[in-house]
Formats: structure tokens, sequence, C-alpha cells
């Protein structure tokens, strides 16, 4: 089963001649759409493991909506849900900006996935494994940068066992592509997951198919999904649409964190300076002289003389 789920853009109004992939609208105008199905399979093919690359994608599902596991659960809410032939489910998520947990809730997701395969009495052993494949528009942390680079920004995490690397039987999965990490120009992209990242961290930047990649039927079919020009007119009305909503959504979000920035600024200011007055008034407890207080704290006599 694939899920594909998608996270914030921002602006004013969908512009360029091809859709951004990095933002959710655009990425579900071309990979959630039915009839570019075989885009989806390669798109995900180049970060999926060997053992887990798709064949075909059974058929797509309108129903979004995860059920809760319990009456206070939290519900989880899906853009799109595939089924791929041989039953593995796999959650597909671009992901523009860094968030708190972010980790935590992926694992969320694919094990809600997983255990929701089993029926009453079914055995445990016909349990599929999860994916979830994650597009970020930012950088991870990671404890050993070096190993992070343009030619290496897909990471895969699995169960293995700790002391021996050996690999547990496929259950739960995650992959993150950083596409902050890739900085490869036109010129340097030699394989087609060069090119397959480069057009999706630059696809609202081009004017016209690359010229090294006119002749690969992927990435002119791949291109050509993306303009906007060629999109029927519900399905632009619906792309536009979505683009302006959730740019106002991440405006209104951008304004928050700006004035609880500044408020919290501002209360930093009046904290620091009631310590400064707090050291003040003990100095002169104390006995220090005038001269000595200011000296130290920064206060000039006449600030010192209104502490007391």
């Amino acid at each position: 089963m694939l899920m594909v789920m998608y996270d914030n853009c921002y602006g004013s109004e969908p512009k360029g001649i091809f859709v951004d992939l990095t933002y959710d609208s655009g990425f579900k105008a071309v990979f959630a759409d039915e009839a570019n199905k075989t885009l989806l399979i390669g798109l995900l093919n180049e970060v999926l493991p060997p053992q887990a690359q798709i064949s075909d994608i059974e058929k797509y599902y309108s129903d979004r909506e995860q059920g809760k596991d319990t009456r206070d659960g939290k519900l989880t809410k899906l853009d799109l849900i595939c089924k791929g032939t041989d039953g593995t489910t796999f959650i597909v998520e671009v992901q523009r900006e860094n968030r708190s947990g972010f980790f935590q809730r992926c694992v969320f997701y694919a094990a809600g996935a997983f255990h929701r395969q089993l029926k009453a009495k079914e055995r445990y052993s016909i349990l599929k494994p999860v994916y979830i494949v994650a597009f970020l528009n930012y950088r991870m942390q990671h404890l050993e940068t070096s190993l992070w680079n343009t030619n290496n920004i897909v990471s895969y995490y699995s169960f293995t066992e700790k002391r021996t690397g050996e690999a547990a039987p496929p259950t739960i999965s995650i992959i993150f592509a950083e596409l902050e990490r890739f900085t490869k120009s036109e010129r340097e992209c030699k394989t087609d997951r060069d090119w397959l990242f480069y057009i999706f961290k630059h696809s609202s930047s081009l004017i016209d198919i690359p010229e090294a990649i006119r002749e690969k039927p992927f990435f002119n079919q791949l291109l050509e999904a993306c303009r906007i020009a060629a999109f029927d007119e519900q399905k632009k009305t619906k792309y536009e649409k979505a683009m302006l909503d959730e740019r106002d959504i991440l405006e209104i979000k951008d304004y928050a964190f700006e004035q609880g920035l500044a408020k919290g600024l501002a209360e930093g200011r009046k904290e620091a300076a009631e310590r400064v007055n707090e050291t003040a008034r003990a100095m002169l407890a104390d006995g220090m002289p005038v001269e000595t207080v200011a000296k130290y704290t920064g206060l000039t006599a006449e600030m010192i003389g209104n502490l007391a």
C-alpha cells in the first residue's frame, strides 16, 4: 500500500512554467495524478533499496484517513493511498521545513500502516514491510557531517542488531532524501539520479527541458507532467487554489513566529535588565560604593540611585 502526503508552501501566487516539486501542491499535481503512475514508480525506485523496488502500483484509493487506535488517539490524515502489487506499503512525504519530532512522526505513520494490515486471527507472518520515503528541502543533523554531501543525500533507517549490524526481517524502514545537500549544476549531473534530484529541486526555475535529457523518455514525461500550461482547466484551478491556500497558511505561521520572536526578545531584555538591577541592589546592600557598582553593572549613578 502506498500513502502520499504533502506539507507547506508559501508565496502570493503560483508562478513559473513548471510546478515546484518541493512544494506540496506541485508534488501532488504530478505524482498523485493516476495518469502519472509510472513517474511515481520511477521516483521511488531511485531511492528505494533493491529488495523494495516497485513493479507496479495496483490502484489508488480516495480514503485519506487512518482511523484512531483509541477514542482519544491521534487522527492521521493522508492525501493519497495506493497499493503495490506485492502488498508492500510506502508512505511518501515532501517536507519543506525542519520540524521537531519529524522522525517520530514518520515512525508513527509507519507503525499505524504496519499494524493495520492484520485482521482478527490472521498470522503476523503475512505482514508486509512499510517504507516511508521523505524528500526534505533542508539538511538533517548527522553525527559525521563529512559523510553527507551532494553525492550522498539519501539516508536509510531500518532495524539492525547493534553489535553485528545484522539486518532484521523487513518491517518498518525510513528513507530521507535531503535535497538541500544536492548542489550539482546541470553540467555536473551525470546519472539519472542526479537529474531526478536536479529537476526535483529546480523545476520551478526551468524554462525548458535541459538538452542533456531531452532524449530520455522518463525525464521528458516528468517535465511535461510538471508543465502548468498542460493542465486541464479543472486541474489547474485546483492546483492554483491549493498553492494559494498553503502559502497563506505559511505566511500566517511566519508572521506568528516573527511576533513570537519579537516578544521573546523584549521579554529577554527585560529579564536581563532585572537581573542587573538585582545584582546592583545586592552590591549596595553589601556596602559597595556607587562608583564600584556602576563599574561592574554598567548602570549610571542616576540609575543606581533610582534602585534605592
